[in-house]
Order: C-alpha cells, then structure tokens, then sequence
C-alpha cells in the first residue's frame, strides 16, 4: 500500500510539472492526497483491531499489594461513609443538626446539635467554646454548658491485622517515635481499646517526652475495662457496655478529628441534670458510679454527654505538651509536668477578692471556674481543686482520678497525674474528688 502511494504521488508531481500554472490541477492534486489519507486511516483501524491490546507493564510486589489490600477491604472492612453535614456559618447560631464550622485558620469543627460557638471564641487553636445558648459569651453571662474542642491528630491506629501484643507495641512505638500519638486501638475482633501515655521532662528547657503504656489484656491500667462491682450499680449494665460505648466514642472522634470537653468541672441542677456551667458548686462527695451516671443527663437526641475516658485526658495532654510554666524558677517548666501555680493547689496563692487570699499551704475548693488563673485554653481547673474520675480502670476494682486536687502540691501532683481509688470509696479524700464530661 505505501508502495502504491509513493507512486502516485511520483505521478501526480510530474504532471504537476506541466501544468504548473493551472489552478484546476492544484485542486485535483489536493482531492486526490486527501482520499489517500483515509483510506490509509481505515486500513490502520482495521488491522488494529484484529489484535488483543496488551496493559502496561506493573512492577509484581505493586501489583500484589493491590489485589491484596482489595481482598481485605472486601473481606474484612465495613467502609463507612463520611457524613454530609451542613455547614454552620456564623457564630452564635444553634446548629439544629450537626453541623460542621470553619475557623479563621480554616481549620474544622463538628457542632453537635443544640449547641452554638459563643460569639467571642477564639479560633481552634486558642480552645473554641461552644454552649447551649445561642447568645452565651466567654464569661458563661447567659449560664449555658459550654465546651471547648480538643484537635485528635491521629484518632485511631489500626492493628487489626496482628495477632500479638508484641507486633501491636510494635506499631504504636513506631507511630509514636513518627510524634503520632494514637488515641485508640482497633483490634482483630473490630472493638477499640484506648492507648494510655506517661509524660516526663527531658529537660526543663527543651521538651516533653510521650511515653505510651504498653497494650496488654491483662494491663492494671486499661480501658473500656470492667471491674468487679459494675453489675450491682450501675442499672441496665451489661457485660458489653462500656465497650459498646467506647466504640461508638471513637467512631465519631475519628469522624470528627477531636471532641468536645467540659470547660468546667461537673455540677448539678435542681433536677440533678449534670452542668458545665461556671460559678457552680462542683459535684464531689459522691460515688464513681454516680458521677457516670449523672454525667450522661446532658444527652439529647443525636448529642451524647459522658465522663472523660483516660484516652481523651490524654489527649488533651498531648495538645498541651508545649505550654510552658513561667510560675516556677526550678525543675520542670511545662504546665502538664509541673502545673504550680497554673491551679488550685495547696501550694498555691490565690487572690479571692480585694479583702481575702488563699494563702499557699492552705487547701480550699473552689468552685467551678472561679479562679482565674486556673483557665488553660479556654478550660478551667484540670489542673488542682479536685481530682477528676474518669473512665480508666485500675487494677481489677479501681477507677483512675486525674489533675490532682487542692490538697495537694502542683509538682508531685500536676495535670497529667494519675491516682486511683474504688468507685465506691467513702473516705475522707471523697469531698476532693468529682468528674468532667465530654460531649460528641
């Protein structure tokens, strides 16, 4: 064919020769290359398609991880789908549903339903506060529950793929050396268990160090955990239900990249409905029990109130590992390893009013929100005036209380400290012990 081509083409020049100045040649020359042209096409479409096209060449290892990684994705995970959320544009509005609001820094939370971020609040970065008045302000003058949203960079580590407690501290020493620090585990049987750190000070001018608590099933300090009593007081438990809620805490912080906490510790009002309200008499004096209970009166329709887990403490530890202390002149500098004099302690100077100080060495409890200087990013009083029980079990019959508390010194006893007692201690430390919600 491309014989016959050039041929004609010789042709066709050569009598081009001779009738160079005829314009109707010229025309009949360009007819004539352009029907050479299609038939050419046709013919090249034609024998194209009598072959079986072959795919690009693929690197073996790559090609088998993807038919792998397909394989368990069909096999053994349920994807779920994001949320379509409104978006809530301006402050100060009730979101009706949730809904999911932008900062300045275009940085995003999730509002739950009910709640609104108060018009004065600083960005994400500062401790955002939400409440349940739409017209509420940073100094609670409208009294609505107000919390503040804790970022969760890495909400989840999945090790549902090994099979031993090794391989699993294995990959969450690896994602934590990566400065990733995971707030839960998702496990073989697809439950989740809460990853627990230590904190210390490399040194008092340079940083603080993560230590993660090593995951076993037989580890004294572990959650969602079950301990001896739960049955006989907590009315409707079952064997699954702290699991059950732990899961469905992670599902959504996972969703959401962070949470919400109480910006005050837990009060009550006249009905017993838990508040995070300032100005309040923190409820203490109580059972863990009750406070568990207590704390999830604040859940309505898709909104759910419950006490802090360990995991989440530290978290918010975690977002505030940088905060220095500037109060103390030896030792630590950070607020979450050395907390004097950024809380209520016994070792504490507070100015009540013009005409009253608590003096250091004298313990007094505050109430909720009432010391000033007590507020770290918009939260009031994790570190002192009174322990906080949260979810983390110790032991087979203990409950871990965080932050210490107004009898205590701010260095032996700073944010992140951790203490235990039985949920249904009725010693004289009890008056010194309440709780703090979370909300999702």
């Amino acid at each position: 064919m491309k014989k016959d081509i050039i041929f004609i083409v010789k042709i066709l020049r050569k009598r081009e020769e001779n009738f160079m100045n005829s314009k109707t040649m010229n025309i009949v020359l360009m007819v004539i290359i352009a029907l050479i042209l299609v038939v050419t096409v046709v013919i090249a479409v034609m024998t194209f398609s009598n072959h079986t096209p072959k795919t690009l060449p693929m690197h073996n290892e790559e090609n088998v991880e993807a038919n792998v990684t397909v394989e368990n994705t069909i096999k053994n995970e349920i994807v779920e789908q994001p949320e379509n959320l409104p978006t809530l544009k301006n402050k100060g509005e009730i979101a009706k549903v949730r809904s999911v609001y932008t900062d300045e820094n275009f940085k995003t939370v999730t509002v739950p339903a009910g709640y609104a971020i108060i018009k004065d609040s600083p960005n994400t970065n500062d401790g955002m506060v939400i409440s349940n008045v739409a017209d509420d302000d940073l100094d609670n003058s409208k009294e609505g529950n107000q919390f503040v949203w804790i970022p969760v960079e890495t909400p989840v580590l999945d090790v549902s793929k090994l099979d031993n407690e090794i391989d699993i501290n294995d990959a969450i020493s690896e994602s934590v050396s990566n400065k990733k620090y995971p707030m839960a585990l998702k496990l073989a049987d697809g439950n989740y268990k809460g990853v627990l750190y230590r904190f210390e000070s490399i040194n008092e001018d340079t940083a603080t160090k993560v230590n993660f608590i090593a995951y076993s099933e037989g580890n004294n300090e572990r959650e969602p955990a079950n301990i001896d009593d739960n049955g006989a007081n907590v009315a409707g438990w079952t064997q699954t239900s702290y699991q059950e809620e732990f899961n469905a805490l992670v599902k959504r912080v996972k969703n959401d990249g962070g949470f919400w906490v109480a910006r005050f510790e837990t009060s009550v009002d006249s009905n017993n409905v838990a508040q995070s309200k300032q100005n309040q008499k923190v409820l203490t004096n109580t059972s863990w029990y009750n406070l568990y209970t207590t704390q999830k009166s604040l859940t309505k329709g898709t909104t759910t109130s419950h006490m802090i887990w360990g995991c989440q403490w530290d978290q918010i530890m975690i977002w505030m590992k940088d905060i220095r202390n500037n109060n103390v002149v030896q030792g630590s500098r950070y607020f979450i390893i050395n907390s004097s004099n950024m809380g209520n302690y016994l070792n504490t100077e507070i100015k009540i009013s013009e005409d009253q100080t608590k003096r250091a060495g004298e313990a007094f409890r505050f109430k909720s929100g009432e010391v000033g200087g007590a507020m770290i990013k918009n939260i009031y009083d994790l570190a002192g005036n009174v322990w906080e029980w949260t979810m983390e079990a110790n032991f087979t019959n203990s409950r871990t209380v965080r932050g210490g508390d107004c009898s205590y010194d701010g260095e032996s006893y700073p944010v992140s400290a951790r203490f235990s007692f039985k949920p249904t201690y009725t010693g004289e430390k009890l008056e010194n012990i309440g709780s703090r919600m979370i909300l999702y």
